[in-house]
């Protein structure tokens, strides 16, 4: 795992299964966990620090930039790994106060970016896919995805929890 700091460590579950398609991997996952709550708990709904957290499938879908644009009001132009997108992010984690230790690669201020503005608005189970290729060069390319460079890649947060997600 290429993470910097491992505290999120601590709180997720990493699911990696060979030569099944994405999609059908996300589909296990949210059939597991929302049978699993339901089975427990005899409801879709939790409470988990202080929020209901609602597991009835299916889980939201959202694509990572796209979904950092939309929380941040900006457009993520071009080649995300240049200098000046380094530069842009930079200027964005310092304007919304979001800090990140060095080194400040691309993909550590996005990260920080998407764990502050996407992942932590995501109170109920949200699968956050298409992780640009920077974040995850390991994983499989996004055949559809134009542009950004995506990645088969996903994480799930709800209130603070991580599950990832690769194909």
């Amino acid at each position: 795992m290429a993470y910097a700091d491992y505290e999120d460590l601590l709180r997720m579950v990493e699911l990696s299964i060979a030569l099944f398609p994405l999609s059908e991997a996300l589909q296990q996952t949210e059939d597991m966990l929302s049978h699993m709550v339901k089975k427990l708990t005899g409801s879709y709904q939790i409470v988990y620090n202080d929020q209901t957290i609602d597991f009835t499938p299916p889980f939201k879908r959202v694509r990572m930039i796209q979904a950092l644009e939309d929380a941040l009001d900006v457009k993520l132009s071009g080649d995300l790994d240049s200098s000046d997108m380094n530069a842009m992010l930079l200027d964005l984690c310092n304007k919304h106060n979001v800090t990140c230790p060095p080194p400040m690669t691309n993909a550590r201020l996005l990260d920080k970016l998407v764990g502050a503005f996407v992942e932590s608005k995501c109170i109920n189970p949200t699968f956050v896919m298409d992780h640009p290729i920077i974040m995850s060069p390991l994983a499989r390319n996004h055949r559809n995805c134009s542009g950004k460079r995506a990645t088969l890649r996903s994480r799930l947060p709800s209130s603070g929890l991580t599950i990832p997600f690769q194909d």
